[in-house]
Order: C-alpha cells, then structure tokens, then sequence
C-alpha cells in the first residue's frame, strides 16, 4: 500500500493539472457568495470590464456546468483512483501470485534437484557400497580360491597317500592270495601226485610204462623239485605273478600226465589181459570157429566196440556204480513211501523241502544262508518251521533218507523247470548244493543219480538202442518226456536238457559258503567230461547242446586253471571235432556252438557267465 499511496498523490495532481487547462485560468472565487458572478448580480449588475465576452462565457459555463465538472472529476477521480487501486491491488496481487508462484516453482525446482541430487547421491552410495562389496567378493573370492587350493593340495596329498596306502594293500592282498594260491595248488598237486603214484601201481609192466611215456615220465622226478622252489619264494614272500603262474602249469602238467599215465597203462594192462587170454584159451578149451561160444565171443567184442562209441569204460563204471547207489538208497525209505498212515508226514517233508528249494535266489547273503540252515537242519534231524508248522525228518526213522531223496530230486527238477527258463539262476542253487555235498556225502551221489537219470549226456553216456528197448522206454531213457504216450516235441527237450546241463555245469565252479574249503565236484569234473565227450561219435543236436552250454558255462574257469592246455582243446574242436559234428548235425545247436566259437577267436577268451557268485558271497 505503501507504494499505491504516492501514484494516488500523482492522479490527484494529474487530475487537478487537466482540469485548470480545461477552465483557463480561475483567478476569483467561482463557488459560494464570494463569487464574481454572485457579486455581479447582486450589487450593480454591471458586467466585468475586461474580457467580458470570455468572462461571459466562462460566467455561463460556470453558473450553468460549474458544479458538474468537479462532481464529475472527482466521480471520475474516485472510478480512476478506485481502478488504479483496482490495478495496483491486481498489479499486487498479481505480483504476488507471480512471487509465489516462482517461489513455489523455485521450491520444487530446488525440491526436485534436492531429491535428484539426493536420489544422484544415493545412486552413487549404492555405487559405492555395490563397488565396495564386489570388491569384497573379489577379495572373498581370491580368499576362497586360496583356500580351496590348499584344501585341494591336502585332499591331494591325502588321497595319493590312501592310493598309496592301497597300493600297499592291494600287493600285500594279491601276495596273500597268490600265496594262498599256491597252497591250494600244492594241495591239489600233492594229491594228483599220490594218485599218479597209486595208478602207477596199478600198471601191470613198469618197464613198458617208462618207455612208451618217454621223456613225460622224467617229469615224476622234476615236477616236485620245481614246486618246492615255488613254495620256498612263498617263504620269503617274493612271490609274483610269475610264480603263481608256474605252479599253476606244473598243476597241469602233473594232472596231463596223470591222464597220460592211466591212458598209457589202461593200454598197457588191456594188451596184457588180451595177451594172457590169448595164452589161456587154446590151453584150456579148444573152441571150433562155428561154435555158439565163438558166436557170443564174437557179439561180446562188437558190443564193447559199440559202447566205446557211446561211452568210455571208466565212464560207464562210474555210471553203473551210482545208479546201484540209487536204487539201493530207495530201499532205505521203501515202508515209509509204502505206508497211508503216513501219507502226512511225507506231504510236510515235502513241503520242508520244496519252500525253501522254490525260494533259494541271490537276493542277499543272508537269504541264501537261511535256505541252508533250514534244508541243513531238516537233513541233520533238526526241527524246521515251514509255514504254520514245525517239522523233523528224525520223526520216523525212514525220515532224513526219505527226505535227502526229495532234495537231490527237486535239485534236478528245478534245473528243468526254473534255470532253463532262468540261466542265472544255476549259480545259487549251486552254490547250496556243493554246501550240502559237503555236509551229506551221500546226497552228492543221489544227485549225480538223478541228474545221470535225467541227462546221461552228463556222464557222458550215449544210450544205445537194444532189442529189448520198446521205443518210448529207450527215449525215456536218453532223457526224453511222454504225454498221453506222445514223444516231448525236440525243441521242448534240448530248453529242458540246458537247463539240467547248466546245473550240473555251474556246480563244478561254484564255491560252498564261507566255512568249508573245498568244492566237492569240482573243475576237474569239467575236464573228464570235456575229455570224454570228444572221444565219442557226436549225436545230432545233443552233442552240440552239451558242448555250447559246458562252454558258456565253465569256459572262463577252465581257461584260468588249465590254461595252454584248455586253449590247445578248444582248437582241436574248432578244427577237428567241428567239422565232424556238422557232417550230421547242421541245426540250431551246432549253430549257435558255432557262434560261440567265433567269438573266442576273435576275443581270445570265454566270457564269464551271468549271475556267478564271488567267493566269498556267503
């Protein structure tokens, strides 16, 4: 307001100034009494002496509009003075307005760079702190990587340590087993040496036996005299692969000889025996040519020519030997089998049998065991629960051989019904029969019975044909099944004969439980069937079925125990005994025995089979 004061002074003057320059000059007093134009007409009326016409006028506009103008002036003054305060408080207001407005904008602009300046510091302190930290990671980092690197350099050092700790384990674990090994192998070839000994004895002129063995005879003397060098390395535990080697191939030689020395003197003897009948027969009677005598003679020497085809003589012997065994254990339990009063008990002995044969698998350790312990106790005369019941075979005294049958029986039939149908599973049955051989002898001879039974080609037996055979008794006794007086279909036969081949196979390999040494049946089975089968005329599709089998089975283990000489038997049947058989025989079986064969000699060995169990599995 204070400075509206001074421009409402100025308007006054102005005002005044515009007016005095519209009424002329205004000497006399214009308003009032004191008027000259009031005094004019009330004392001598007279006009004014000078400038009258313009004193006139001015006298008319005076009286007539006088009080016109100032009204006016001052209406018009106060409407000026109103307005240009109007303007002033507007021009003020205006000015306010502006000021706060750039206040308020000076504000926010300061506001928002404040808040960028603040939000630009932030940034940078985040910047910073971001900066600072990835340093720290760096530095973390580097930290870490050190310290992974010394941790990895003592987990380096402490591994090569335990690597070289095993190391040292591992040459003291293959000593001991090479020096186990070769205690095995002095056992054994202690053995086959006694037994050289004893058959030696037996040769009817040792003169003869000496002169036609040649130089192999000298290996008698030599063979000891190399293992005790062996053995005197073992005792001072320098012993390497080499040695174990070596006595692994005096082991060999000494069991090639063995067989060469009873070859040798079974001729020996044969030409002997032959000689003294020679001897004998013109002194004691004298038998004309056309006599029944010479004709059954005759007959007699064609049928052991025959059966040489079959056959061998030792192998017929042992099969002779052992089917007497069988008929004469079922005389043991003959009453009980004969008895309906003790129709229960026979049907819970089988049930003590059958469960735990049907359940025997390579699930665990433990459940192999439990199917021994339970068919051990039930064949030492033990109580066994099975299912809902308690059973003792030593209830009835006809009990524990009654039972020992049905299991050397069920055996055989699981290799019939369960392995040709699942190879794997030979290994832990066999593992549990082997087991049980040792614990019962006589359970190892009636399984051989039965497994003979159902598959002479184990022995190896080729049973021939006789007049007094009818046809469905002579391939009842080769192996075969009838169905309503039906002949078993040739394809259903050999799945059922693998399967019983296989069993019998995996037992010679396969190694009891942890507490017992040896293998009763073991790989030197293998090598008198393997032996034998070659010697005999092959049969169409059973030969070739034995051989393929017997060698996917047992292959890798007779390569490993006879090595070289293994190997030498297997090119005789890729080159002799193969051509042979596939004169008569171009079927399946000789195929896939073909096959098998192809491969060894692309790889060089027998691979082993599926499912076999390690040493020491139970």
């Amino acid at each position: 307001m204070d400075k509206v004061l001074p421009d409402f002074e100025n308007l006054k003057v102005s005002a005044f100034s515009k007016y005095t320059k519209l009424t002329g000059d205004i000497n006399n007093v214009t308003i009032g009494p004191n008027s000259v134009g009031h005094q004019n007409c009330s004392y001598d009326g007279t006009k004014p002496k000078s400038n009258t016409k313009k004193v006139s006028f001015k006298k008319e506009q005076t009286t007539s509009t006088s009080p016109l103008p100032l009204t006016y002036v001052l209406k018009e003054f106060e409407t000026q003075r109103r307005e240009k305060v109007q303007e002033a408080i507007d021009d003020r207001f205006s000015k306010f307005e502006n000021f706060t407005k750039r206040q308020k904008e000076e504000k926010e602009t300061q506001w928002l760079l404040k808040q960028q300046a603040f939000v630009q510091s932030v940034q940078e302190n985040e910047q910073t702190i971001l900066q600072t930290i990835s340093q720290q990671d760096v530095n973390r980092s580097k930290q870490n990587e050190k310290l992974i690197k010394q941790y990895q350099d003592m987990i380096q050092r402490k591994l090569q340590y335990e690597q070289q700790l095993e190391k040292n384990k591992e040459k003291q674990r293959i000593l001991n087993e090479n020096i186990e090994k070769i205690k095995k192998y002095q056992l054994e070839f202690k053995s086959v040496y006694q037994e050289i000994i004893v058959v030696i004895k037996t040769c009817t002129s040792t003169e003869e036996l000496k002169k036609m063995l040649g130089e192999h005879f000298k290996l008698l003397k030599s063979l000891p005299e190399s293992f005790d060098e062996v053995i005197s390395r073992c005792k001072s535990y320098s012993v390497d692969e080499e040695q174990l080697s070596k006595a692994a191939n005096i082991l060999i030689k000494s069991k090639n000889l063995k067989l060469q020395i009873e070859e040798t003197i079974s001729k020996i003897n044969a030409k002997k025996k032959e000689e003294q009948v020679q001897v004998q027969v013109p002194v004691t009677v004298e038998v004309p040519k056309n006599t029944s005598a010479q004709k059954h003679l005759d007959e007699t020497k064609n049928t052991l020519v025959g059966l040489n085809q079959c056959v061998s003589i030792n192998n017929l012997k042992k099969y002779a030997d052992i089917k007497q065994f069988l008929s004469q254990y079922s005389s043991l339990f003959k009453e009980l089998l004969n008895d309906e009063q003790q129709k229960q008990y026979r049907f819970d002995c089988k049930k003590a049998v059958n469960i735990p044969v049907n359940a025997i698998s390579a699930v665990s350790s433990e459940h192999l065991r439990d199917k021994y312990t339970k068919l051990n106790n039930l064949l030492s005369g033990k109580t066994v629960a099975i299912a809902d019941k308690h059973i003792n075979a030593a209830k009835q005294p006809q009990g524990i051989p009654f039972c020992m049958d049905l299991l050397a029986k069920k055996f055989v039939l699981q290799g019939d019904l369960m392995i040709s149908s699942n190879p794997e599973a030979a290994f832990c049955y066999a593992t549990i029969i082997i087991s049980l051989w040792n614990d019962f002898p006589d359970f190892g001879k009636l399984l051989l019975g039965y497994f003979y039974t159902q598959c002479p080609y184990l022995v190896p037996f080729y049973i021939p044909k006789t007049e007094d055979h009818t046809n469905e008794e002579y391939y009842i006794s080769l192996g075969y099944h009838y169905v309503d007086g039906q002949i078993e279909k040739q394809d259903k036969f050999l799945k059922r004969m693998t399967g019983i081949l296989r069993l019998y196979f995996a037992i010679m390999i396969a190694h009891p439980k942890r507490d017992q040494a040896k293998n009763p049946h073991d790989i030197k089975n293998a090598w008198n069937f393997l032996a034998s089968i070659l010697k005999l005329d092959p049969q169409l599709d059973i030969t070739a079925t034995s051989l393929h089998i017997f060698l996917e089975t047992v292959g890798f283990e007779m390569e490993r125990v006879y090595g070289l000489a293994f190997k030498k038997v297997v090119r005789i049947i890729i080159n002799k005994f193969m051509p042979l058989l596939k004169k008569i025989d171009t079927g399946g079986p000789v195929t896939r025995l073909e096959v098998l064969l192809q491969n060894y000699k692309v790889k060089g060995y027998f691979e082993k089979p599926h499912g076999i169990l390690t040493p020491n599995f139970w």
